[in-house]
């Protein structure tokens, strides 16, 4: 048939069955050209007008197209006898599939009515010769499913017919030879239903071929159904969505290629943008997710190194029930100790980026922001904590880390591509966030303690600084304490080190002490004395000295501190700084007992040495002013509090103090300060400490000051004129700016609360200013002497 030329219509029926008596000869046409002769016969017959076009020709045409279909029929039947591999029926299948998508009706029916033709010759060759090769049963289940609901009748009844051939094809392998008695009932039990005017419903689809169905042919059949899920036709999505529920629904359970499912499950999900098609597959995946919770979540994994934002979406159903989401998170908290050694990995060749662990942290890591696991992160915290800082040693064994923290950007929404190492500080940044312990995280921000995770040389400290602030803000004690000492007695030796930095420095916390007895405790660090690791035995012996097991040494610490309080008024810039940590190591063992009335006394001489010259004493008084004010115990409590009231407009100019190491540590002091007093917006006044730079911060610290303190602005005012005088430039411009502040904004307050006595000191102060030989502070006191004046006439 010349492809130019359209041969007449009875050419056309001539030259098929020309073709299929040349079939039967010998030697047999080759594979190859005889489907392609197939391909070109199908396409000549399926391409004919509809015959609906048919009935205004003369009967003699009608019959030719009839005998030209027929002649078609016998070719194709020629071709599978001559062509019984399986590649070449899949072959022709796949070809006929094609013209299933057809936009044109006849087409389509055509091609419809070859196929079932092909499936009913395929299906009795099969019955008589098992051997055969066995078609894809699965997709063509799937495939002829979704025709049942085809708007077309005709459609219907064919796609009915085929799957009643393959019902047939199943049920005579199961009952033949070899079969159990049981198996050989249920299959005479279990026929497919009859075709009606009512559509067969899915259910009764999958329960007549699932019985019969492998995992291989239960994988076919989905990933049929999840391609059905990619065309446009709404009523075809709806009908391939509800069928793969169903399979999952009945047959989920006993299925094994879970991975495989999940893969292609993640494939649709990201090339649809139907938004019902994505709704079912989530749907499908949270089902799938609770019959195999943990190969649903190694699935998910590996689209974790990186991380893929199209999984977000996945790891979202998957946490949509609360159970389910406790069940990933102990999952992944499984996989992140799922560490070979470095031996394991040389044996094994595997590259140190594609570990499991670090797929499971980064896992973690996008999860703490998820709104779905919030409250599974909350409750799973102690166990989630301490696997985040064995991962950090695990990262040092292995040398994937960095050592310089300060490239890390602390706006955690604008990191996108981190090393494992930076994933797992952010992880654990995250962690003491997202959980709304932000006095914590503040604690080690403001000491710089994150920075002490970069280095192995300086790991513990920043274990230990981080324990200490949960300690001093009682942040899960007893849950830690649990998974500490089930982490003590785990074969990885790495977990040791970790429980025994923060169990000892829980030891200061009353908590820790009520919990647990005194012979638990010392059954703990005795244990922890056995540890191979000698850094593990020395730290134990630091808790076998503390004041929950001696007691009695409390009151020889505390009589160290009278004769340390007057060395901190020599003249040696060392021997100061030198007796100020001793008295602040003093203090942080005496956490659990109080300092004692003393403590009254060390925190009102150290404020003298806020305003001293040199820098690094100022530095260690006001570290050490922080440490003072939660030791006072409840007893003192009051006391304390009154002290840290007393510092907070020193502090507040300290921290645009010259020295950059003086601005931290007062920022630190600052903020333990306002938590100790229990101001407000503590959370919002951390984040400008922080990360807040230039006036706007400087706006936002002065608001929260006055806004927590009503009543004493007029207290601020008067200690304030004192930096007036400050030999730092950024002092004295920090008070003008602070005193104007509240003469114009809390003007009706110092009305009412300033006293006589007050003003004549403010009109003297203002006085001498006018006077000074600034002229800036001369031109600020000329601005607010008229303002002064009125406050005096509107006293009462």
């Amino acid at each position: 048939m010349s492809p130019r030329i359209p041969p007449p219509p009875l050419f056309r029926q001539q030259a098929l069955l020309a073709i299929a008596e040349f079939s039967n000869l010998r030697p047999i046409l080759g594979k190859e050209r005889g489907s392609n002769m197939l391909i070109t016969c199908l396409h000549a017959v399926f391409t004919l007008p509809a015959t609906e076009m048919l009935e205004s020709q003369p009967p003699s045409n009608q019959t030719l197209f009839t005998r030209t279909v027929q002649a078609l029929d016998q070719l194709l039947q020629s071709f599978i006898a001559e062509n019984s591999s399986s590649g070449s029926l899949q072959f022709l299948l796949q070809y006929l599939e094609t013209w299933l998508q057809s936009d044109r009706a006849h087409e389509h029916q055509r091609a419809m009515r070859s196929s079932i033709l092909f499936l009913k010759d395929t299906v009795e060759r099969l019955s008589l010769n098992p051997s055969l090769p066995v078609l894809r049963m699965g997709h063509l289940v799937g495939f002829l499913g979704l025709l049942l609901r085809d708007p077309v009748k005709d459609i219907q009844r064919y796609a009915h017919q085929g799957l009643v051939l393959l019902h047939q094809l199943l049920q005579q392998k199961a009952s033949g030879k070899g079969s159990s008695a049981r198996c050989q009932a249920r299959c005479k039990n279990c026929q497919f239903p009859a075709f009606s005017d009512q559509n067969i419903s899915n259910f009764q689809l999958i329960k007549a071929f699932g019985m019969y169905f492998s995992d291989s042919e239960f994988s076919e059949l989905i990933s049929t159904v999840l391609e059905a899920l990619r065309i446009p036709n709404l009523s075809r999505r709806e009908v391939a969505s509800e069928m793969l529920l169903v399979v999952l629904e009945m047959y989920g359970p006993r299925m094994q290629q879970v991975g495989t499912i999940v893969r292609n499950l993640y494939t649709e999900i990201s090339s649809v943008s139907y938004i019902d098609v994505q709704r079912d597959i989530l749907l499908a995946l949270s089902l799938l997710g609770k019959q195999h919770p943990r190969k649903v979540v190694r699935a998910l994994l590996t689209f974790s190194l990186p991380f893929q934002s199209q999984a977000i979406n996945m790891w979202k159903a998957l946490g949509a029930e609360e159970k389910m989401a406790h069940r990933v998170i102990r999952i992944l908290s499984l996989e992140l100790r799922d560490r070979p050694s470095c031996k394991d990995l040389e044996k094994t060749q595997q590259e140190k980026t594609q570990l499991g662990t670090l797929a499971a942290l980064n896992t973690i890591y996008e999860l703490l922001y998820i709104r779905e696991f919030r409250s599974t992160i909350c409750s799973t915290f102690p166990g989630l904590l301490l696997g985040l800082l064995t991962e950090f040693r695990y990262l040092f064994e292995l040398g994937i880390v960095e050592g310089n923290t300060s490239c890390i950007s602390e706006e955690i929404s604008e990191v996108k591509f981190l090393s494992p190492w930076r994933t797992c500080l952010e992880a654990l940044k995250g962690l003491i966030w997202t959980t709304d312990y932000w006095e914590v995280f503040s604690f080690v921000k403001l000491q710089q303690g994150w920075d002490l995770f970069g280095k192995v040389e300086t790991y513990s400290q920043g274990v230990t600084v981080l324990a200490r602030a949960m300690s001093q803000y009682n942040c899960e004690i007893e849950g830690v304490l649990d998974q500490a000492a089930e982490g003590l007695r785990s074969s990885e030796e790495r977990n040791h080190l970790v429980v025994i930095l923060i169990f000892t420095e829980f030891l200061q916390n009353k908590a820790t002490v009520e919990k647990l007895s005194r012979r638990a405790i010392l059954s703990f660090l005795n244990a922890a004395g056995r540890d191979a690791d000698p850094l593990v035995r020395g730290i134990s012996l630091q808790g076998l000295s503390s004041l929950a097991l001696q007691p009695e040494k409390g009151h020889l610490l505390r009589a160290q501190l009278v004769p340390l309080l007057a060395h901190i008024h020599e003249d040696s810039e060392q021997a100061v700084v030198g007796a100020m940590s001793v008295m602040a190591e003093i203090l942080s063992r005496l956490e659990l007992q109080g300092a004692g009335s003393i403590i009254i006394k060390v925190a009102h001489q150290l404020q003298r040495f806020f305003e001293d010259e040199r820098d690094q004493v100022r530095r260690a008084a006001i570290l050490l002013f922080g440490n003072a004010i939660y030791n006072g115990g409840q007893k003192f409590r009051k006391a304390m509090k009154n002290q840290a009231f007393r510092s907070l407009i020193p502090l507040l100019f300290h921290l645009v103090d010259q020295n950059l190491e003086v601005v931290m540590i007062t920022k630190s002091t600052f903020m333990r300060c306002t938590i100790f007093l229990k101001w407000e917006f503590g959370k919002e006044l951390f984040n400008q400490l922080a990360w807040g730079h230039g006036p706007s911060a400087q706006r936002a610290v002065f608001l929260y000051l006055m806004e927590n303190n009503s009543g004493n602005h007029h207290l601020f005012l008067l200690q304030a004129i004192s930096y007036l005088k400050s030999s730092q430039k950024n002092m004295k411009n920090a008070a003008i700016k602070f005193i104007g502040g509240i003469i114009q904004e809390y003007f009706s307050e110092l009305c009412f609360y300033l006293t006589k006595e007050d003003l004549i000191i403010l009109k003297r102060c203002f006085e001498e200013l006018k006077q000074d030989g600034d002229a800036h502070l001369r031109r600020f006191a000329l601005t607010y002497w008229e303002g002064l004046q009125e406050i005096a006439r509107l006293m009462p």
